[in-house]
């Protein structure tokens, strides 16, 4: 019997808004520093005129730095993928999830899992055109993943039975 798939995430299907945050970020920091800058004598008037263009300086070099910073990663990822898509280099894993750790597991920040010999990770809060949703994929699932190096473009999955109250889960303990 052929599994049925069902698709939680596709890459070329994300929003805008979601892959450029820290772009936009960035730019609330820029114009908060802008701010920051023009009402430096009423903001800071116990200060002298050189720490407060010395803090207003810093400021704007940090939201500059930040923004370009942001810029330049998501791009990056953005256009390895159109890459990837472009040129059919995209891989397709498929299998059951192993060696599962999820999201801050014994301390860890990066949910992982392997599916036959290739491992992902991943960070749920760290924004970028890739799948870095955690608490989605659980031991023993079913998946079939996109993927241009670790960035998970799609991810399938052939979801799990629903259980009773008490039941063992996938991977053994109950609720």
């Amino acid at each position: 019997m052929q599994a049925q798939y069902t698709t939680i995430f596709d890459a070329t299907l994300t929003g805008a808004l979601e892959t450029w945050s820290p772009v936009l970020l960035g730019a609330m920091c820029l114009v908060f520093s802008g701010a920051i800058w023009f009402k430096r004598e009423s903001m800071m008037p116990n200060r002298g005129e050189g720490a407060r263009v010395v803090i207003g300086v810093l400021f704007i070099v940090a939201s500059v730095f930040w923004s370009g910073l942001a810029a330049w990663r998501v791009g990056a990822q953005n256009a390895a993928i159109k890459a990837a898509m472009r040129d059919g280099t995209v891989e397709k894993t498929e299998g059951f999830v192993t060696s599962f750790k999820p999201q801050y597991g014994k301390g860890d920040f990066w949910e992982r899992f392997c599916v036959g010999q290739k491992c992902f990770y991943y960070f749920e809060y760290l924004p970028g055109p890739g799948f870095h949703t955690a608490g989605r994929v659980a031991p023993k699932m079913q998946v079939r993943i996109f993927h241009a190096g670790n960035t998970i473009i799609r991810l399938d999955i052939v979801p799990l039975p629903k259980r009773q109250r008490g039941e063992p889960a996938p991977g053994g303990e109950t609720e």
